[in-house]
């Protein structure tokens, strides 16, 4: 699926959900939760820009509080990483450091415990590339390897998403997908991220 047709989907469904606020009860009830998630993060460059590794994996713990039934307010910071070979002597390792701040809009199906939910929000990340040239040495004739690390600014970006939910006494089990804007110094396009996860409602 393409990127901006996920976000279509995703903002569409975002309109949708403005007819909840107004079956919401009039004193709103706050409740905390926590949790964590395991990630796949997919990243997309422009052509000719292959440096990075294009695909991270690692785990988001996240923090949120639910808005009465429908709404919550979520915060999460993750850290993921990545390598890629390009060569028998050259090797790169990424990592990336992410936080970001999301609505989630909520759509509880009766009293089953499933709720499919969308959130839209900002991630702030940061990406790390680290490089391994090796090499042999002309007088021991032993390989020896070249480390070189390079730290790219923090970027802030739209994010856009959404997923299904199961809650079962306070326990939530999650899976979902977001999106969003990649620049990197103009050399990304988007990173399309799935994961799943498991929260605990206090």
């Amino acid at each position: 699926m393409k990127p901006f047709v996920l976000v279509a989907c995703a903002a569409l469904a975002l309109v949708s959900a403005v007819p909840a606020i107004a079956d919401e009860e009039a004193k709103l009830s706050l409740s905390p939760y926590f949790g964590a998630s395991y990630d796949l993060t997919s990243l997309t460059f422009k052509q000719g820009y292959s440096a990075y590794a294009d695909s991270l994996s690692g785990v988001t713990p996240y923090i949120g509080v639910n808005l009465g039934r429908y709404f919550a307010l979520e915060l999460s910071v993750g850290v993921a990483t990545g390598e890629r070979a390009a060569s028998d002597t050259l090797s790169y390792h990424s990592s990336m450091r992410g936080e970001s701040l999301k609505l989630m809009v909520h759509y509880p199906l009766g009293s089953t415990g499933i709720a499919p939910y969308i959130f839209t929000g900002f991630s702030a990340m940061k990406m790390k590339e680290t490089t391994f040239t090796t090499s042999t040495d002309a007088t021991t004739n032993k390989p020896t390897t070249v480390v070189t690390s390079l730290v790219g600014k923090a970027e802030i970006a739209p994010l856009l998403g959404g997923g299904l939910s199961y809650t079962y006494s306070g326990i939530e089990i999650r899976a979902g997908v977001s999106v969003q804007t990649l620049n990197w110094s103009n050399s990304g396009q988007y990173a399309l991220t799935y994961g799943g996860g498991l929260a605990f409602h206090l």
